[in-house]
């Protein structure tokens, strides 16, 4: 940390004496404090770009009044180096502003995060307590996050299992043999319905048994707050 402020107190003074030593208000390199001065109240703190332009300002002051060659140029063309050191007033509160701007998306970005963060934390300590299989997929029907009971079964860890298609993953036959798919899951109709459908007349095969097991298949939409499914 005092690194870090040594070397930004370097760059200013180099800054500083680079525009004074190049022509102060009348330097090509004047634009240089406004650009530190915007920089610091984003990436430090307001107060520090708040300090470092009233110090330009100050140290500019100070130069005319020490330096004749630069007086005498102030005072040649008074309207533009009162407009160069109004400029700089403009910049501190341009400052205000960004970093309120800035700092507010990363207050808001971190509010986000932690609602994230509590949610995937909420849905896996409910999906560690269930004894059924539940699978959470996508509207693709790729695998999101599963129940412990499906990982002990299939004997799978999540992480293997998720991202991939469930119809892949997970061998479910009607009663005449054939494959479930889409259509026969309802998948579609619960999409489009948002409700609840329970789908009977499939057997789960678990691993290379012969025989699967008869199960009952609920499939429920998971909705957003606007009504949307997820």
């Amino acid at each position: 940390e005092i690194l870090n402020q040594i070397f930004i107190f370097i760059i200013c003074l180099f800054a500083l004496l680079l525009v004074i030593s190049s022509g102060g208000l009348n330097s090509p390199l004047f634009i240089i404090i406004h650009l530190i001065g915007l920089g610091l109240s984003i990436f430090v703190a307001i107060s520090t770009s708040a300090a470092f332009t009233i110090s330009a300002i100050l140290i500019l002051v100070i130069n005319l009044s020490l330096n004749t060659v630069a007086k005498v140029s102030f005072l040649n063309d008074l309207g533009t180096g009162l407009l160069y050191l109004s400029s700089l007033l403009i910049v501190i509160q341009l400052s205000f502003f960004l970093a309120r701007f800035y700092h507010l998306k990363e207050s808001l970005l971190e509010i986000t995060t932690k609602a994230f963060n509590l949610s995937s934390s909420r849905q896996k300590s409910l999906l560690s307590g269930v004894n059924d299989l539940v699978l959470v997929t996508d509207q693709n029907l790729n695998i999101i996050t599963v129940s412990e009971a499906v990982e002990k079964i299939f004997h799978l860890a999540q992480e293997e299992l998720k991202g991939k298609t469930l119809l892949k993953s997970i061998k479910l036959k009607d009663v005449r043999g054939q494959a479930a798919d889409r259509d026969t899951l309802s998948v579609d109709a619960v999409i489009s319905d948002k409700v609840t459908h329970i789908v009977k007349g499939f057997s789960l095969f678990i691993g290379d048994e012969p025989m699967g097991k008869q199960v009952t298949i609920q499939i429920n939409p998971i909705l957003e707050a606007g009504g949307k499914i997820e």
